[in-house]
């Protein structure tokens, strides 16, 4: 299949979406200069990438400026982060961390069937939609293990143990479950392939076409909101870069209340 075109509401310019996998810019590759396996990858975008806050609230507002103000342009809600971006900002939310976190992979050879960004939802175990989501699908020996594992990259530190979702292409399809809470993925995809995922009628307005349409310009608080993290949390009982970075905005403002 094809890679779609998406318009110029998620960037600046309309583009194919395998041209977010920059792999070949210097950024990246000197990036993942220090990296050896595709567990070194992940656990560097782990530790690394930062998440966008701006006066304690999830953002991810870019805006482009050129000839003096003569071209500007403005993403009010979602921009998607090429691998070079977030490898030079060294910040981005979900989909941009995990978008890196398969460029390196890929850059150090993992072959492109072993590894994908997943775009879906979270839900709990009765189907209630805490949000939007991005996360890896991975299968390398440097895992310890011949299946492919969930690469999670809004964790604050890296897992001791990244889980096991399956060994074929045909279990990563299927919703995964954790902690209480469930992945269900829409898209895979990668530099060289796209894949989309039928979903059941209670997912059906989530479809793959409806994503990609309107996955730009879903509020804030449906894609990138506290509940969401909280129950990842939970999921995963380790802290995620958007709780510490509330928790760490909640701590400035109690110190200037008591001036």
């Amino acid at each position: 299949m094809s890679f779609p075109i998406l318009k110029d509401d998620v960037r600046f310019e309309s583009f194919k979406l395998n041209e977010l996998f920059d792999c070949n810019r210097y950024q990246v590759q000197s990036y993942f200069s220090d990296v050896k396996t595709a567990k070194d990858v992940a656990d560097k975008v782990i530790r690394q990438v930062q998440y966008p806050f701006y006066l304690g609230k999830p953002t991810d507002q870019h805006k482009w400026n050129h000839f003096h103000g003569l071209w500007c342009h403005n993403i009010e809600e979602d921009y998607w982060q090429t691998c070079s971006e977030t490898a030079l900002f060294n910040i981005g939310d979900c989909e941009d961390s995990s978008i890196l976190t398969v460029c390196g992979m890929r850059l150090i050879g993992v072959d492109p069937s072993r590894v994908y960004e997943v775009f879906g939802l979270v839900t709990d175990e009765s189907g209630n939609v805490l949000g939007g989501h991005g996360w890896v699908y991975a299968s390398d020996p440097s895992f310890g293990t011949s299946n492919f594992v969930l690469v999670e990259s809004t964790l604050d530190i890296p897992p001791a143990k990244y889980p096991e979702v399956g060994a074929t292409l045909e279990d990563l399809k299927k919703p995964f479950h954790w902690g209480g809470w469930v992945y269900v993925p829409q898209l895979f995809f990668n530099d060289q392939q796209y894949i989309e995922i039928q979903q059941s009628f209670i997912h059906a307005k989530y479809s793959l076409q409806a994503a990609l349409k309107m996955h730009p310009r879903l509020r804030k608080k449906f894609k990138e909101n506290r509940a969401k993290y909280e129950a990842l949390a939970r999921a995963w009982k380790m802290e995620m870069k958007p709780l510490k970075a509330y928790k760490k905005v909640n701590r400035i403002l109690r110190i200037l209340r008591k001036w």
